[in-house]
Order: C-alpha cells, then structure tokens, then sequence
C-alpha cells in the first residue's frame, strides 16, 4: 500500500512539474511575442484548467477503465525525468534544423539583391514594403528622404505605420546614435533614425542600425579602392553632409576637415593614410585637381550616376558601398524574420527596390 501511495504521489509531482515547465515555458513565449489580444491573459489560466480537468479525467469512474489506464501512463511518462531529456533533445535538434534551413533560405536569395542602378530601371518599383508571414510575423520597411525638418509630413506617415504596426524590434539607417529628450530634438539632430530610435525608447522595443561596421565595410571597399581614396570620400562626403544640415560655407567648413580626418582614422584599416590636413589637401589636389571639398557636390555621392558624368571618383565608391550595404541589410532583417515578429525598418529609398526581390523571396 505505501508503495502503491508513492509511486501515485511521485506520479502526481512529475505531472505538475511536467505541467508546471510547458506553462512557464508558453508564457514566456507569449510575453516575448507581445500578442495584441488578451491571448497572454488566458494562457495564465491553462495550468490550474488543466490540473482541475485532469483530477477529473482520473477519477471520474464513468469513464472506461481503459482510458483512464492509458490516461495514468501518460501522467506516468510525463513524470519521468528520460522522457524529459529524449524531448528536450529533439527539440533542439529541431531548432537547429529550423535554424539550418533559415540559413540556406537567406543564402538562396541573396542573389536576389540587386544594384541600385539595376532597380532603378524598374518604372514601377516599390519604395516601401509590407510583408506578412506566418503567426503575425510582419516586416514593415519605409523608404525616405533624408531630411532634418520636423514639420516634414513623412515624419507623420512613419508615426502613423509604427502605431498600426506595434513593433516588437526596430531598425534604422546610420550608426547608433543619438536620442533625444523630445521627438523635436530627435528630429533636428539626427533626423528618421532619431525619429526610429526615439519611438523605440518610448515603446522599450529593442532598436538596432542596418549598417555593416565601418571596418567590415571598409574591407570590402579596398578590394577596389586605396585607403587614401576612402579617406578623401569619408571625409568630403561628412562635410558635405554637415555643410547642408548646419547651412555652414567658407571657413567654417574647411574648419572641419581636421575633426573628420580624426574620425576616418578611427577605422583600423585607414588609421595611417592621410595622417594630417596637409596631407589630405596634397592628396586631394593630385586625385581632384582643382576641386575643393567644401564645395562638394550632392551629385558626387549618387550612387545612381557614373564617375564619368561627375567628374570624381566619389560615384563609383558610393555605388560599391550601396552595394554592400544592400546586402548586409537584407541579411539582418532576413534574420530577424521569425514566427510573431514584428519588424519596423526605415532606409534612404533607393535601397528598398535594391533588396525588396531578395526579402520577398526570403520571408514569403
């Protein structure tokens, strides 16, 4: 009889800590999902219903001896700890196949991804995305102008898509950066990222950049380039970016050309070419004759027109940084894709029909 009455108390402790993993383990999955309906609410309940119904199954003598037989041997395998592990096994043999075959899917469409001047012969190609997939997994992707004016209304079009979408991870073009105590000053400072980065502050939703590291993208970039070329584009294409923003002209932007030098020497690979002002402006005149960096030009960072038509070698290296970074960002959002995720990203807008073939192949 005491044997009898341990083996059915031992029985009884393995099925509610059997219970007890499988409802934890759930809530936690609901909780990083984030469902929109009560959905999170009612799983709360599952464990004790469960409890109750199963004491009932159990004891209820109307039901045949045979169900309730086989009923105890599932309780009788859920209680043993072998069972436990032989499941535990399989699953991550299971999450390492899922996740194996999420790898070749990526890698199978990577071709895909095209060149911006490729896309760009599509008259009606898409500048923004909206993908759904499986258990309300969506990606969300909105190309923009890049802009520094608050009152700009595609900052309201952003606000509205992050409200319907309810994100649960965000991405944003440029490096990590600033968040500002307003949306204003997000704005002003650094503008659509800072809008991305500054929703995503306020929701708590993690936030990350769509670029490459510099010096991932760097490496890539020597295959074709010097170190010299790339610090004479880093660093014109910076003042030219900060001339615009800050409505700076004349000395005030040559000014700046010592603080971007200091800045392109921060990656590795670039640490020693150009080392000083002198040097940058010597290098400037034998590659540029007659050019002057504080008058750059937008047109000399288009990836979408030729060298040839500029007149500098700035083009070609845009075009093969986009390419790059194409690529990269596809990877990083293909790879967020998962069941129940749901992606906010926005990006300059020649990059969406650059990667929209390669992500709809990969999500969909």
């Amino acid at each position: 009889m005491t044997n009898s009455y341990e083996l059915v108390l031992r029985v009884g402790i393995g099925v509610i800590v059997a219970l007890a993993f499988v409802w934890t383990t759930l809530i936690i999955a609901l909780v990083l999902l984030r469902p929109k309906s009560g959905l999170l609410r009612e799983a709360m309940r599952i464990l004790p219903d469960t409890i109750r119904l199963l004491r009932r199954l159990a004891t209820d003598k109307s039901i045949g001896v045979g169900v309730r037989v086989r009923l105890w041997l599932l309780f009788a395998y859920l209680a043993n700890p072998v069972g436990w592990i032989l499941f535990s096994v399989l699953s991550v043999n299971a999450g390492l196949l899922a996740q194996s075959l999420a790898t070749d899917t990526i890698a199978r469409c990577e071709p895909l991804v095209l060149s911006q001047a490729e896309a760009s012969r599509n008259s009606s190609r898409d500048f923004a995305l909206d993908i759904k997939g499986a258990a309300g997994s969506q990606l969300v992707y909105v190309g923009v102008h890049h802009t520094f004016d608050p009152a700009d209304p595609q900052f309201v079009a952003m606000q509205r898509s992050w409200e319907e979408l309810q994100p649960t991870e965000a991405f944003f073009e440029g490096p990590d950066g600033f968040v500002g105590d307003t949306l204003a000053a997000s704005l002003q400072r650094s503008g659509e990222p800072g809008l991305v980065r500054y929703l995503a502050s306020i929701a708590r939703v993690p936030s990350r950049s769509l670029e490459p590291t510099r010096e991932d993208e760097v490496t890539g970039l020597l295959r074709s380039f010097t170190a010299e070329q790339l610090v004479l584009f880093y660093v014109t294409r910076n003042l030219a970016a900060e001339r615009d923003r800050r409505n700076l002209a004349g000395p005030d932007v040559s000014a700046l050309i010592e603080r971007e030098l200091v800045r392109a020497h921060t990656t590795r690979q670039l640490s020693i070419a150009l080392p000083d002002v002198a040097a940058f402006r010597a290098a400037y005149e034998r590659w540029l004759p007659g050019m002057d960096p504080t008058v750059a030009s937008a047109r000399w960072f288009d990836p979408l027109r030729t060298s040839t038509e500029t007149g500098v070698f700035f083009n070609d290296v845009d075009r093969e940084s986009s390419a790059l970074r194409d690529v990269h960002m596809y990877r990083l959002l293909a790879s967020a894709w998962r069941p129940g995720a749901r992606i906010f990203a926005e990006v300059g807008r020649d990059h969406i029909p650059a990667q929209a073939a390669a992500l709809r192949c990969a999500l969909q």
